[in-house]
């Protein structure tokens, strides 16, 4: 049966006043804070979506970006941190599951921190040990347990003497000059193992002798000798003055004060050092001869009362 228009009208504003009443605004619509699998949404189209689909869709999306970022975070994880040290260098190495990275570390200098080498760690640590280095003191000396080992009760105090000698044939037993008195010094007898005094007298004449015409002087067997007196043997020559012929003696009037004066001649003594002039070179005794430790003609002189602050 058609319907004709009055019908068709009362059907639609019907429809239309149903929908007015029965609809309404999102306002009015129950809020929710969870979806389940079953709930739908509608899509343009007059389609709807249920919220599983709808999940399911966004997750293969975006599973490939999750994919990509845990690779990477995977290959930027820490795997290992090491420091390799050879004698003379250090690097530092750090390794993840795809990169590794290594830099070197710089060896410690007097100007700049770093890692010390195996050669200056050896060196430090030979500081205070046998066959090592002497360490310094608070005062910037060396402490006297760190010199050579005297037979003695410790150092007592620095001898100069003037020079080590040898091949000494003619000594005489004993004057009254001392080290101090004019042209007069102290040598050590290196074949003997005795210190002698060491007499340079003007002229070739014996001690104890006087030549023609000659003055003594203050000092008891030194003499002026004028000119003339010929060829001297084993004689020092003075460019600008007469010959002077040297002469040694065992004992002297200072003697004691270089060691210990016995009848073959005065012996070094034990806690003492002993410095030549001559060559600069330190000594120690050591079974009643001298043992050089060191120095040389580079060596700097210092003083007695240095070395006595030293140990003080």
């Amino acid at each position: 049966m058609a319907i004709n228009p009055d019908d068709f009208q009362n059907i639609v504003s019907a429809v239309l006043s149903s929908v007015r009443t029965n609809s309404r605004t999102i306002d009015q619509l129950t809020p929710v804070t969870s979806l389940s699998d079953s709930d739908s949404i509608e899509i343009s189209g007059g389609k709807k979506v249920s919220y599983k689909i709808l999940k399911d869709l966004i997750k293969a999306l975006s599973q490939s970006e999750i994919d990509i970022l845990t690779t990477q975070i995977n290959k930027s994880q820490l795997k290992s941190c090491l420091i390799v040290v050879d004698e003379d260098s250090a690097s530092l190495i750090i390794a993840s599951n795809g990169k590794t990275i290594r830099c070197s570390i710089p060896i410690a200098t007097k100007e700049k921190a770093g890692f010390m080498s195996a050669s200056d760690k050896a060196l430090l640590s030979s500081v205070g040990e046998a066959n090592g280095i002497a360490p310094l003191g608070p005062d910037g000396k060396v402490p006297a347990a760190n010199l050579p080992a005297t037979s003695g009760a410790g150092v007592k105090e620095v001898i100069e003497f003037s020079s080590v000698v040898s091949d000494v044939e003619d000594i005489a037993d004993t004057t009254t000059l001392s080290s101090t008195s004019t042209r007069c010094s102290v040598v050590y007898d290196a074949d003997r193992d005795i210190f002698l005094l060491r007499f340079l007298r003007l002229g070739g004449f014996g001690p104890g002798e006087l030549g023609p015409g000659e003055e003594v002087k203050p000092y008891p067997g030194e003499a002026v000798m004028p000119a003339g007196l010929g060829e001297m043997t084993d004689a020092i020559i003075d460019p600008i003055g007469p010959t002077l012929t040297p002469y040694y003696y065992r004992s002297w009037a200072d003697a004691g004060d270089f060691g210990s004066v016995t009848t073959s001649g005065v012996k070094p003594a034990s806690g003492r050092i002993y410095v030549s002039l001559g060559d600069c070179r330190v000594f120690i005794c050591k079974s009643a001869k001298l043992e050089s430790v060191g120095g040389g003609s580079n060596i700097t002189r210092i003083t007695e009362s240095e070395i006595d602050e030293m140990f003080n």
